[in-house]
């Protein structure tokens, strides 16, 4: 018989050339998956990164926003009164005066007003109370002292710009008008005492002389203790043109940081939707048929190839068989992905067709 030689080479020649094919496939389709997934994880990257921008822009937005609202709403007299009184109820406070802030927003806002209030009302005692004489000051001193930029700018201890500026004025208000009602109470037992005196006076004067003088003094004018006022909200301040237009811009900001963050969660949702995954299946197919290619095709006639065989013996022959084996498996691999390809090509251009079609309709 021939020598066996020439066929062994041509076979390990062939079988060589389509492992080779085969493998260039795989590198080249998993290198382009991996280069696609690394550009998703960039993109993805960089809308994270502007999402938290979107996020922090949007959290100083909504604070001023609240802030100025919240400033709208403690402009009305009777808002302010119950929250630094500490009735602290939503129900309350919006039947006192309607306000777009939520629910929580309202609560947190009104707890801050509150907090503010105690700590402005227990520095101003503090600072009021130092005045020297201040217990023995008439009521007309003291309504002087309800003058807020006089008070901060004079006393030491107030902040010099306030958080909350009209819950430190407010503060000061109920300090002293607590002094106020203590000067008018020591004022009506004042009166009252001299009033006694003239009594015992005139008590007197009867026992001795068998009747009582005319009273020549003149009455004095009696002040009610409290005054009373009227329960309709009131507006200290109507808000400026300019802070109306300041409070449509922030809304406006709001809207379009929200939209802003609906559309980046929503490309973020659909970067991770359509990641690309590695097709384990593929590749253990593509794996096996190089193995195939590598052990039936090349590692055999190799082997036979280095003991020098002379003549055909049945391995050799067998060869034959091995090698249309492992020729049809990779036709069969490769039939399989072009006709997954073919598919995908279809359903895109299937899409396409029916997307121009609704476009081109009436």
């Amino acid at each position: 018989m021939s020598n066996p030689m020439p066929f062994l080479a041509t076979m390990t020649g062939a079988s060589a050339g389509m492992f080779s094919i085969v493998a260039g496939f795989l590198v080249s389709r998993f290198v382009g998956l991996d280069s696609e997934q690394q550009a998703n994880e960039r993109d993805l990257n960089e809308l994270e990164e502007e999402l938290a921008t979107i996020r922090q822009r949007a959290a100083k937005t909504t604070a001023a926003w609240v802030r100025l609202e919240a400033e709208l709403i403690f402009e009305m007299e009777n808002v302010l009164d119950a929250v630094c009184e500490g009735n602290i109820d939503v129900d309350t406070l919006r039947r006192r005066c309607p306000t777009p802030l939520s629910d929580e927003q309202l609560l947190e806002v009104a707890h801050d007003v509150h907090q503010h209030y105690l700590k402005a009302f227990d520095t101003l005692h503090t600072v009021i109370h130092a005045i020297p004489n201040i217990a023995e000051a008439e009521v007309d001193q003291l309504e002087d002292l309800k003058d807020w930029d006089e008070v901060r700018a004079a006393a030491k201890g107030i902040p010099a710009e306030p958080e909350w500026p009209d819950v430190w004025e407010h503060a000061l208000g109920r300090v002293v008008d607590e002094l106020i009602e203590a000067a008018e109470r020591r004022k009506r037992e004042a009166q009252e005492r001299e009033r006694e005196i003239r009594e015992r006076e005139k008590a007197m004067q009867r026992a001795i002389f068998g009747r009582s003088f005319p009273d020549f003094t003149v009455p004095s004018l009696q002040i009610p203790a409290t005054i009373p006022m009227p329960s309709a909200p009131l507006l200290r301040g109507q808000p400026s043109q300019e802070r109306a237009q300041r409070r449509i811009d922030l809304s406006n900001a709001r809207a379009t940081a929200e939209r802003q963050i609906e559309d980046a969660e929503a490309e973020i949702q659909r970067i991770q939707r359509h990641s690309v995954v590695v097709p384990i299946k593929e590749l253990v197919r593509g794996l096996l048929v190089l193995l195939t290619l590598g052990v039936l095709g090349v590692v055999n006639p190799l082997l036979l190839m280095s003991q020098g065989p002379e003549e055909y013996t049945p391995t050799i022959e067998s060869l034959r068989w091995t090698f249309l084996f492992a020729f049809l498996l990779l036709v069969i691999y490769l039939a399989s992905f072009a006709g997954r390809l073919w598919r995908k090509v279809s359903k895109l251009t299937g899409h396409a067709g029916s997307s121009t079609q609704k476009e081109a309709s009436p």
